[in-house]
């Protein structure tokens, strides 16, 4: 009795989320693109962090974590370029993306060419199982991704 009383009332309450959800107007492509960037940049971030700690001598080295987080790394460098379609730089979701992405395309493009590499040159490195091997590789990703930052990325307010 109580479990039937609290499905229905699961029930009843559950109508009104779904009409607004439903009434809710849907994200446009560039928003969706740029959710999608965000997200995939959010995932790098999530197995650098381990690999550097680990550089840093934050935390003990583990050749197979560092691995498995290069590896990763080296899968998702592939990812943000293609959420960086025409129309997402000004849109719904804020983000730090400059104008000038757009603007320099080809020198855009190239960039990400290069972070693609370096994290391919991380994942390399880790699979030797050595820090010493890491260290040179993730300074190489780093600096990948500030030269980029420097170009086409705002700076935080």
């Amino acid at each position: 009795m109580k479990r039937t009383m609290l499905l229905t009332l699961a029930a009843v309450l559950a109508v009104p989320m779904i009409t607004i959800s439903t009434a809710q107007a849907q994200p446009t492509m560039e928003d969706r693109a740029s959710a999608y960037r965000l997200g995939a940049f959010r995932m790098i971030g999530w197995h650098l962090g381990p690999i550097g700690a680990m550089a840093k001598g934050e935390m003990p080295f583990d050749a197979e974590k560092a691995k498995l987080n290069a590896d990763a790394i080296a899968a998702l460098a592939q990812f943000p370029k293609n959420g960086f379609i025409d129309g997402s730089s000004s849109n719904e979701i804020k983000t730090r993306a400059l104008p000038a992405i757009w603007e320099r395309r080809d020198e855009f493009d190239k960039m990400m060419n290069d972070f693609e590499s370096a994290a391919a040159g991380l994942a390399a490195a880790a699979a030797s199982g050595s820090m010493d091997d890491i260290k040179p590789a993730l300074g190489k990703l780093g600096s990948s991704c500030k030269e980029c930052h420097k170009a086409f990325r705002a700076k935080k307010n």
